[in-house]
């Protein structure tokens, strides 16, 4: 079965948001290990796109087949604690422009990852 996705990953153009973070870090790994040439990854993540930037955004998805969405706003436990709704805020702006970006360029695939950013009360 996870041969016949890879099979049907060849010569596919995948974009991955994200691509800074530890979940992206192990994707990136599994597909390249996988057999599936860099040349066809698109790395995507805040140090060379803003996702405030709708058209931005959409100039990185251009010849895109697929996107795998797996940015959020992140910063640790601390981060979280003291800036919950900013934290909420850039998220969705992220998501929303990422997923309309998609829309506009009518890539064929997107898929996400939700992010839930808690932690115990008594931390």
């Amino acid at each position: 079965m996870v041969k016949n996705i890879f099979n049907s990953l060849k010569g596919k153009k995948i974009a991955i948001t994200g691509s800074n973070g530890f979940v992206s870090h192990h994707l990136i790994n599994y597909l390249k290990t996988n057999n599936l040439d860099n040349k066809y990854l698109k790395l995507i993540n805040s140090k060379n796109t803003d996702y405030n930037s709708l058209e931005e955004l959409c100039k990185r998805l251009k010849n895109i087949d697929y996107v795998i969405h797996l940015s959020s706003a992140t910063g640790g436990i601390k981060y979280t604690k003291e800036n919950t709704s900013d934290q909420l805020y850039i998220t969705m702006i992220k998501d929303l422009n990422v997923f309309q970006a998609c829309k506009k360029m009518n890539i064929k695939k997107l898929i996400t990852l939700g992010n839930l950013h808690a932690y115990p009360k008594d931390l």
